[in-house]
């Protein structure tokens, strides 16, 4: 019930944003809406409000539907039959939400044929921007008291070596991010080259903050993880004030952006304005032969797409697309990998552990003291490993034990604890309970 209440509290929140964010596109900016550039005129038309009013209501039902839907996941006992339910549900939010905002656009276009509206900007049109200001780079050294953040762990815990290379990276990337995505035209609307230029910096601005934000978050990530080998519940409570900031910035920053493009654009549209419907699908895919650019930016704000004709851009859609048509198996495939058998034996004067990849090699002579416990210690909790319903295996520890190296079935007793001279735990079981008890006398007789 726990585990449910925690996915359930950390997903659920997905919905009243989504249906935020979409309904947030049925005001104008920069002259377009649903992903539809229309003219000044269509603002107040009768027939785009009664679409826009449409696409308010099933977008509402939609995500209602969804979030009551979210909590059918505590009618259901059994795990991977729950997990799957709760993947599936991650998918239909990924994509159920855009139907509405798909078919909207469908119908915005063919108002936006029947009345005639176009820009009349020729295909290539020349303004001049030559006086546009140049905004000052953020420099490279703001990002560096997060790359050192992120990489103190590897310096006092090994174990946390994959994650925190892992952090390490993001954070350093977050610059290189910076860079690339900051190289993008001008946020051009209309002829007023004036707006182009208050467009493109307050849009380069915000991009580069939502990256810094970025770098720090993933350096704090990271200690996160360190805290939380040593003090799992101060570690945890960091990790989601981490989430929850960043989350809170990056959303601000994004609306800000929004709400700036809408004012500064709430007169234009009247003459000629940018018009590149045709380049974008549904108004959400970007599909364009004649730019060899793999990400543009979206055109409303601070996104980033996939150009969809360059090769590299079909790969990585196509990616995603299968990723979320494997999501709703993983719960299979995590009840497949929970039935691993797991091996306990002495050989060779050595204790060891065997369960998939994973195996501990304990010399006899190395043990200080073993025992058996009919449950598991008082506050066990993962570190850094598997903790499934059926099988941990990794780092783990508990209120007496600080760090324990653990491949057993949390679910089923005894657990054999082994301590070493060097002051080291292991924890060990099997999924029947059979032959931990055969182990402990092995090594108590030799």
């Amino acid at each position: 019930m726990i585990t449910k209440l925690i996915l359930t509290a950390s997903m659920i929140w997905l919905i009243p944003l989504m249906y935020y964010m979409n309904v947030n596109e049925t005001k104008f900016k920069k002259n377009i809406v649903i992903g539809v550039t229309l003219p000044y005129e269509a603002r107040e038309d009768t027939d785009v409000q009664l679409c826009l009013a449409r696409f308010k209501k099933e977008e509402r039902i939609t995500c209602l539907l969804l979030f009551l839907l979210a909590f059918t996941v505590f009618l259901v006992q059994d795990f991977t039959a729950y997990f799957t339910i709760w993947l599936i549900w991650i998918d239909l939010v990924c994509i159920v939400p855009q139907i509405p905002y798909v078919l909207c656009n469908g119908r915005l276009k063919k108002i936006k044929q029947e009345k005639g509206w176009h820009s009349g900007l020729p295909r290539v049109a020349k303004v001049n921007i030559s006086h546009l200001t140049e905004e000052k780079n953020l420099s490279p050294w703001l990002f560096v008291p997060a790359i050192v953040i992120s990489i103190i762990p590897l310096f006092f815990d090994e174990s946390l070596f994959a994650p925190t290379i892992v952090m390490t990276v993001m954070t350093a990337a977050s610059w290189a991010g910076y860079r690339y995505l900051y190289r993008y035209k001008s946020e051009m609307v209309d002829e007023n080259t004036d707006l182009t230029n208050a467009l493109t910096l307050m849009r380069r601005k915000n991009w580069g903050k939502l990256w810094l934000i970025t770098a720090y978050s993933c350096a704090l990530y990271s200690v996160a993880m360190w805290i939380s080998m040593m003090q799992f519940s101060i570690g945890m409570i960091l990790f989601v004030v981490v989430t929850v900031v960043l989350c809170v910035m990056a959303m601000k920053t994004e609306l800000n952006v929004r709400k700036q493009q809408e004012q500064l654009t709430k007169d234009s549209g009247h003459t000629w304005y940018v018009d590149d419907d045709d380049k974008w699908i549904g108004g959400i895919l970007y599909y364009n032969p004649d730019d060899s650019r793999l990400l543009i930016n979206a055109r409303i704000g601070t996104n980033s797409s996939f150009n969809l004709a360059h090769p590299a851009g079909k790969v990585i859609v196509g990616l995603t697309v299968l990723i979320l048509a494997a999501l709703p198996f993983t719960g299979i495939f995590l009840e497949q990998m929970g039935k691993q058998e797991i091996v306990l034996s002495v050989t060779d004067n050595t204790v060891t552990a065997e369960a998939g990849m994973s195996d501990y090699a304990i010399a006899i002579d190395d043990i200080k003291e073993v025992s058996i416990l009919d449950e598991l210690p008082e506050g066990f909790h993962r570190k850094v490993g598997t903790g499934m319903e059926n099988l941990s295996k990794g780092t783990f520890g508990s209120d007496e034990y600080h760090k324990m190296k653990v491949i057993l079935d949390p679910t089923v007793g005894p657990y054999l604890l082994i301590e070493t001279s060097e002051g080291e735990y292991y924890l060990f079981g099997t999924h029947d309970g059979e032959g931990v008890e055969q182990i402990y006398l092995e090594i108590q007789n030799q």
